[in-house]
Parts: structure tokens; sequence; C-alpha cells
């Protein structure tokens, strides 16, 4: 059971890889290899840290505190959320927001409400801007490319499908059904996106032409997908907000 103790030495330890790995074994559904692929990095393991923490412990606590300073540190001048280790930076902003969010409506942060909302709305207005109209997200290489070697000159497009599906789903699956992000998205164009990429998408986030870790990936991107879309439940049928 992951516990106060586990998360704050994690975090005294800045071992983003431990603490990913840790809250995978205690319920997290990314799937090893998609976890994997988030780990190296800090924002994000912080950012999930800091829910974990949140949900195991109702004290004040100094570990709390230096994870929220964490993730407000992370914010540029554009709103949204950077991870130094380049991981995509919409799936790092949705994750920011998310335990963010968190905090807004947790009384032990109640003298911060100020700071955290007005992160918390930079933050959304910058996840919006970072849906393209086709509505995927960001960059597309911050997934694969360190996750399937060779495999990747070989089916650049397919991959690079693969890439996007894996942020689409992270974001809708941090963004979850907390009301003031889901707003943030527009989900119609991300599901539009995700069913029209034709046959080669379909078989690349099936797993069908892409071996070893790459076909991991998709068989986890295709299980996140479906796991978001259920948590954001009716969110499909509502465009972002304007």
């Amino acid at each position: 059971m992951l516990n106060t103790h586990s998360l704050t030495r994690s975090l005294a330890a800045r071992d983003g890889v431990r603490l990913v790995r840790e809250l995978e074994r205690n319920g997290l559904p990314l799937g090893p290899v998609l976890a994997a692929r988030l780990a190296p990095g800090w924002v994000i393991p912080t950012a999930l840290g800091f829910r974990r923490l949140l949900e195991v412990s109702h004290r004040p606590s100094t570990a709390a505190r230096a994870m929220l300073d964490e993730l407000l540190d992370a914010q540029v001048a554009e709103g949204g959320f950077a991870d130094p280790q380049g991981v995509d930076a919409a799936v790092v902003t949705a994750a920011a927001l998310r335990a963010l969010a968190a905090a807004l409506a947790d009384q032990r942060f109640v003298a911060d409400r100020d700071r955290i909302g007005e992160a918390v709305a930079r933050g959304v207005a910058a996840l919006r801007r970072g849906q393209a109209p086709d509505g995927w997200f960001g960059s597309t290489g911050g997934f694969t490319g360190g996750s399937t070697g060779g495999v990747v000159g070989r089916a650049a497009g397919r991959l690079g499908d693969l890439d996007r599906r894996a942020a689409g789903a992270l974001v809708c699956w941090l963004v979850g059904d907390e009301p003031a992000l889901c707003g943030a998205l527009d989900v119609p164009a991300l599901e539009a996106a995700w069913h029209g990429g034709g046959e080669a998408g379909a078989a690349g986030v099936r797993g069908g032409h892409v071996r070893g870790p790459a076909a991991d990936l998709a068989a986890d991107v295709r299980d996140l997908w479906s796991l978001a879309r259920a948590s954001m439940g009716g969110a499909a049928s509502h465009p972002r907000a304007a």
C-alpha cells in the first residue's frame, strides 16, 4: 500500500521513476510501457504523486507544500506547464492542472486559492490553445521515440499516429471528470480524429503493424483511451468552451 512515507521518500529523492512505479503498483491505470514514458520527467510524477498524497493524508504536510510549489513553478509564461525532460507539453499541462484542481478543492490550501486559481485559469487557456483544429495535441514525438528503438525508422507514419493517440488518451485521462478542465478540450474533435485515422491508424493502435515495445505501447494507449472516455462520461456531446 502506497503511504505518505513512501511518497515523501520518493519526493525527497526526486525519483520520478520510482514514484511512478509505486503509483502503478497501487492502481495507476497507465500500463507499464506508457507509465515508463512519463517517469523520466519530474512534473508529471509530482502531479500524480501530489494527487495521491492528498488522498492518503488529510493533514497539512511539508511534502504536499513542496509538491504544490514544484507544480506552480513549472508554469511557463504562456500559461502551460513544462518539463525539462521534454515530455509532451499538453500532457504535462493536463497533469499539472488536474493536480492543481485537486488542491483548489482542498481546505488545506485555502490560503493559496487565489494563486492556484489563477494558475489553473492560465493553464486551461494554454491547453485549449494547444489542441489543433484536427483534434490532436501538441507535438508527436514525445512518447514512442524513446521506447521503440529501430522500429521508428521503419514505421514512422504509424508511430507518429500512435504518438498523437498517446497524447490524446493521456490528456483525456488526466483531465478526467473535472468540469473546470473538461471545458478546455474539444472532445468531439479528438474523438473524430481518433476514429478517423483510417485503417493504418486503427491497426497501429491495435499493434497490428508494430512489434515489441511499440505494440505494448499501442495496447496501453488503447486501454487508457477507453478508460478516459468512460471517466469523462457525457463530455463527448459538449464541445469545449469558447
